[in-house]
């Protein structure tokens, strides 16, 4: 306090006030004796309550039906948000979600910027809706527009050094399974033997939706030359290389591993190949030999029509084609 009172007095003398420093000091002292005085930098630090809001987000969600792996990154970015921006949720204004996403602007690409709007969009929304907040402060966040491209997956030509590129049926199998079923990563990892009924099977999509996938007969040929060269009984359709000691079974297969397998088939045919881009060729493949996109979007397991849509843009062979069919003589 006898810092404060110097000062004041020292502020006082500095305007040209005729003072007497004694009273002056008495005076002051009697007045700042009935408050509690703190200086800035040991003041209260503000908090933040986004981690309790966001498990009660996270359960909310999961009974929605959200996968593993969209929770995952939900809980990813909002994290990295708390951290950033220290505030109670009922504080947080779309300043500080300008700042944050600009923050990242010319350090990632644009698809992250994309999901980092998305997931505080959802979590805020959420926060509005049940009524935490009065205000949802990333309402008039825009997620940015981008250039609308064609997903193309593999030519003939690359497909074909894929499947010579494979040293084994096992990762020959995981080829041709995903060519014929189109599924996404996360709806191979726990399929069993017993799902398979004659050339189909039911997978569980996104929003934990089912729908049903077709095994040619291709597909079918080297699953089962792959599951006989196994030497344990496990249900599993697809099994990682480590058997385990105790059950003397091969344990199922992780959807990083999965990922693993098509890394090294791409290194030895110089293909950057992953399991989206066979469900690309798959979608690619279908389209050019005659099937409806409505078909596409089913077998895709889209719930939106405007997503199978990408795959819908003509190939300059294709407009050639219908050129000499139907052009005029």
């Amino acid at each position: 306090m006898t810092e404060i009172i110097i000062k004041l007095l020292e502020s006082l003398k500095s305007t040209g006030a005729v003072i007497d420093e004694h009273k002056a000091y008495l005076a002051v002292e009697t007045v700042l004796d009935n408050y509690n005085i703190q200086s800035k930098s040991t003041a209260l630090t503000v908090t933040t309550d986004i981690p309790e809001h966001a498990k009660i987000f996270f359960s909310c969600k999961k009974l929605e039906g959200l996968s593993k792996s969209t929770l995952k990154n939900y809980a990813y970015e909002i994290r990295r948000f708390s951290e950033q921006v220290c505030k109670p949720v009922s504080m947080i204004t779309i300043t500080d979600i300008r700042v944050y996403i600009n923050n990242y602007t010319n350090a990632v690409k644009s698809s992250t910027i994309e999901t980092k709007i998305y997931c505080l969009k959802s979590f805020f929304g959420w926060l509005h809706e049940e009524e935490y907040i009065s205000k949802n402060p990333t309402k008039k966040i825009v997620i940015p527009k981008k250039p609308s491209r064609m997903r193309e997956g593999l030519s003939v030509e690359q497909l074909e050094s894929a499947r010579n590129a494979c040293l084994n049926s096992r990762e020959r199998a995981f080829l041709e399974f995903y060519l014929s079923t189109g599924c996404r990563v996360s709806e191979v990892v726990g399929l069993k033997l017993t799902d398979i009924k004659n050339n189909s099977m039911k997978v569980i999509g996104k929003g934990n939706k089912e729908r049903i996938v077709f095994l040619n007969e291709k597909a079918l040929m080297y699953l089962k030359m792959y599951i006989n060269s196994r030497t344990d009984k496990s249900d599993y359709i697809f099994t990682s290389e480590r058997m385990d000691r105790k059950t003397s079974l091969y344990k199922p297969i992780g959807a990083r591993a999965i990922e693993d397998v098509f890394t090294k088939i791409g290194k030895r045919c110089d293909l950057h190949l992953h399991p989206h881009l066979l469900r690309h060729t798959f979608a690619s493949m279908m389209l050019k030999n005659g099937a409806s996109l409505r078909a596409i979007q089913e077998m895709l397991g889209h719930s939106d029509p405007k997503t199978t849509n990408v795959y819908a843009k003509i190939t300059n062979i294709q407009l050639m084609h219908e050129h000499q069919r139907c052009a005029v003589a």
